[in-house]
């Protein structure tokens, strides 16, 4: 396909002076339709924001203000994602999988959407949850074969708003 390529690259300490589309949020790499692999996101506002069936993938993700990894319509897969506010956030159709999230200090995963899988991650959090659903609009979650700690915090936190399709199956909670 067409989709543009965001691959080995460094992107650090952008604190407000990037103007993208004229929002100057400080967003370390921000891309629809495309893939952004092997990167290295840290210390910037909010890390990888991607929608429109992009994916993440493979990229170390650290030390974001607010938001890790951001995916809206896309899919985050092997990503290494830690010491930021909010590890990965979607808020719908889109796929977290097989991802290392650790130390954040809101949530490791958070679902604001629907039709959203959550598989095969490892989460741990010593303050904070582990995976978050919250929102009116979500529904149709799935959280499969995942290994998920919050030492201060839930392991699973589901507002009751965001019930409505939830699975969860073959996780390890602690």
């Amino acid at each position: 396909g067409s989709a543009v390529r965001v691959i080995g690259n460094q992107v650090i300490g952008n604190t407000g002076g990037y103007q993208q589309f004229g929002d100057g949020q400080g967003i370390g790499i921000q891309a629809s339709g495309s893939i952004a692999s092997g990167n290295i996101v840290a210390d910037n506002i909010l890390g990888i924001e991607l929608s429109s069936n992009g994916t993440a993938s493979d990229n170390l993700v650290y030390g974001n203000s607010s938001r890790g990894l951001s995916v809206s319509t896309a899919t985050a897969r092997g990503n290494r994602v830690y010491d930021n506010s909010i590890g990965i956030i979607t808020n719908s159709s889109s796929s977290i999988l097989n991802n290392l999230v650790y130390d954040n200090t809101v949530s490791g995963i958070d679902v604001t959407g629907s039709s959203v899988t959550v598989e095969n991650n490892t989460v741990t959090q010593p303050i904070g949850n582990a995976v978050r659903l919250t929102g009116a609009s979500v529904s149709n979650v799935t959280l499969r074969n995942n290994i998920l700690v919050a030492d201060a915090g839930y392991v699973v936190n589901v507002a009751s708003t965001s019930q409505v399709g939830f699975t969860s199956d073959y996780n390890l909670l602690n």
